[in-house]
Order: structure tokens, then sequence, then C-alpha cells
């Protein structure tokens, strides 16, 4: 037996399944005892993939009812964060404002106010790069050709 199947084994044994059988092809067969459909699971003893073992641990928490089901990305959730950004953009960019008008009312340093004007240019940028992306439409068709086309259009060939 390889190393992928004997963890699987000792993961499948550690949810609380039980050996019944070994079939005709030599694989060992195992059942959870609190399933009422008693389907059997064989283990194969050449499993060679790390893909393999998950795959096989995923299918023994379902059966075993230990399987939590992951929350996928939620179109919503992506608007939520987005917005989120965009919020603390417009706050970095007023916090800003507030302190060119401190200085300017304190008659700072002409150097310190040039950088602080740099500053608001900078978060006003990152603040209409946010809304441009959030408002870019989605690539659909063959938007996206990949670096041989590139290549092709350029004329190099490497």
């Amino acid at each position: 037996m390889k190393r992928h199947s004997k963890e699987l084994i000792k993961g499948m044994t550690a949810l609380g399944f039980e050996h019944i059988w070994t079939n005709a092809q030599g694989y060992p067969c195992y059942a959870h005892p609190d399933d009422p459909k008693q389907e059997e699971v064989s283990v194969s003893p050449s499993i060679n993939s790390d893909q393999g073992l998950k795959e096989g641990l995923r299918r023994a928490r379902r059966i075993a009812g230990t399987h939590t089901v992951v929350a996928k990305r939620k179109g919503s959730q992506v608007k939520e964060r987005a917005e989120v950004d965009r919020e603390r953009a417009r706050q970095r960019l007023q916090w800003i404002r507030e302190k060119q008008q401190r200085l300017l009312a304190d008659k700072a340093d002409a150097t310190v106010i040039a950088k602080v004007r740099e500053l608001i240019e900078l978060r006003e940028r990152e603040l209409a790069d946010l809304e441009r992306l959030m408002k870019q439409p989605a690539q659909g068709g063959n938007a996206h050709r990949g670096t041989g086309h590139a290549r092709h259009i350029t004329g190099s060939r490497t």
C-alpha cells in the first residue's frame, strides 16, 4: 500500500468507518455505521496523488456527515467589499484635504504644502481608478487572446 492509501484509511477510521471486507481486486472496503444507505467505500492501494487522497477524504466526510460546505464567492459580497474600499479611499482623501487646509491656515512651508498636494492627487487618482474598475464592463468573447496574440502583432517570435 502506498502512503496516500494509508493516510486515507487512517482518516476514514478517525471518522468512524469500519473495515467490512476486501473485494476481489484486493481493495479494502469500509462503511460508516451511521450511514443509512450503508454505502461502501473501497480504497485503492495504489492511490499516488494528493488529489486522490483529498477526494477520498471529502467523500468519506460526506458519508459520515461531517463535511462542511465552503461558502463560494458571492457577487453581493464582492460589491460590498469594493464599496468599503471606495469609502476608505474617500475618507483618506477627505483627511488629506483637511490636513491641507490646516497647513494653509498655519502658513506652513511651501515644500510641505506641495507634498500634501501630491498626496491629494495620488488619493484622487486612487479613487478614480477604483470607480473606473467598478464601472468597467466584463470582458466577454475573445477579449483576452493571450501572449501569443501580442507576440504575433509585435512581430517577435520567441
